[in-house]
């Protein structure tokens, strides 16, 4: 396929990659036996050829932004192969600065019993549902046996203590946030969904809610932000050439102390005329870059000053589910040091649900984050007899 020299970034790229500035780390642990590395650049250029275009570019930014994508000579630039021990002492700051103008770079470290597959990148580029998919697809075409593999018990526990090893790393260069992780069965999850008869996410997002207005002592209202891949969309165009972060959605909900909730207005996508408008006027102006700057000042300034008075505040991430072995790290993002409870990330692992939460500390001064934990358990339990929730009627 012959790619374009040069593409304009998109404005869906620009919200998202403004509204997720930080760059994170993905990571698939395979067992060593069965992966041939002697194929390793190849078969990432193959991908890159099929699949994952924009793997492709570099994104230079002038005076901070980014509005054009332009094609790099070497695709295969940002793939570094070493030893498993040094990507396990890999120092965080040179890990968040590896992706560069290329937005993504990825690390395969590597011994005689595991190897990891570590690609850190940022939302200008794709979203996590991309990132994940390059991994898997990589892992297959490196292996003998396609499909998610089987961990010992030993590679299970390296796998483990590396993931430590990034959040923690991450983390320190938040200290203003705290960080828990925490998990559940998926099983009483879906259950709790069933009862309330609403989509995974959402109930996720219910449940975590109620148990923050639980805990809360400021008798607030809750504003909930969903970010998760759209339902209705093809899973294949998930990964686009044109628009990395396609498929991505961004719902917004509000829920009462009382138990009433209903969708709110979100940020975008409320009204797609509009927005389908503004596109196409993006697509056919002339001079990309102030007009990407235009859009990068607006979006930060909403960000800093997005959150309403007397209203608690929770966002929630969802990847969903995967029977890989696989991690992303927490966002740690400095927008979210506010008074208000912020970002939590839902993943499916094997059979459980697992949180990764971080409140500021600014906020934990007038709440009991040991009494939330503990009530999660209470009512992801309790809920499925009493909702204590209901949706208001449209």
């Amino acid at each position: 396929m012959s790619l374009p020299p040069v593409l304009p970034l998109h404005p869906a790229d620009v919200f998202y990659g403004i509204c997720v500035p930080q760059v994170q780390s993905y990571l698939l642990a395979l067992p060593r036996a069965g992966v041939d590395l002697g194929v390793l650049a190849p078969r990432l250029e193959a991908l890159i050829a099929a699949r994952y275009h924009r793997l492709a570019y570099r994104m230079p930014a002038t005076l901070g932004v980014v509005s054009t994508l332009r094609l790099a000579p070497d695709p295969t630039g940002p793939l570094e192969v070493l030893p498993l021990d040094t990507l396990e002492s890999l120092p965080i700051p040179a890990l968040a600065r590896a992706p560069g103008e290329r937005h993504w770079h990825l690390f395969v470290g590597h011994d005689e019993d595991l190897c990891l597959l570590l690609l850190a990148f940022d939302h200008l580029l794709y979203h996590g549902q991309a990132a994940r998919s390059l991994l898997y697809d990589l892992a297959d075409a490196l292996r003998t046996t396609p499909g998610p593999p089987t961990l010992t018990a030993g590679q299970r526990a390296r796998f483990r203590a590396f993931q430590d090893h990034l959040t923690a790393g991450f983390h320190a260069l938040a200290p203003w946030s705290a960080y828990r992780r925490l998990d559940f069965p998926a099983s009483d999850l879906q259950r709790l969904a069933r009862a309330l008869d609403q989509p995974f996410t959402e109930a996720a997002a219910l449940w975590i809610g109620r148990s923050l207005l639980d805990v809360s002592a400021r008798g607030w209202p809750l504003d909930i932000s969903i970010f998760r891949m759209d339902r209705t969309s093809d899973p294949a165009s998930f990964v686009d050439l044109a628009v990395g972060n396609r498929g991505l959605q961004l719902d917004a909900w509000e829920l009462m102390v009382g138990g009433a909730f209903a969708r709110a207005p979100a940020p975008v996508g409320d009204d797609p005329e509009g927005l389908a408008k503004f596109v196409r006027f993006y697509e056919r102006f002339p001079w990309k870059w102030p007009l990407a700057w235009a859009m990068k000042t607006a979006i930060t300034g909403a960000r800093r000053g997005g959150v309403k008075d007397e209203h608690e505040r929770l966002v929630l991430n969802n990847l969903g589910a995967t029977p890989w072995p696989f991690f992303r790290t927490m966002f740690f993002d400095p927008a979210n040091d506010v008074d208000r409870f912020g970002l939590v990330f839902v993943d499916g692992v094997e059979d459980r649900v697992e949180l990764q939460l971080a409140p500021p500390r600014r906020f934990l001064e007038h709440f009991d984050l040991r009494g939330f934990e503990r009530r999660l358990g209470e009512n992801l339990v309790g809920m499925v007899e009493e909702p204590r929730v209901r949706a208001l009627l449209a």
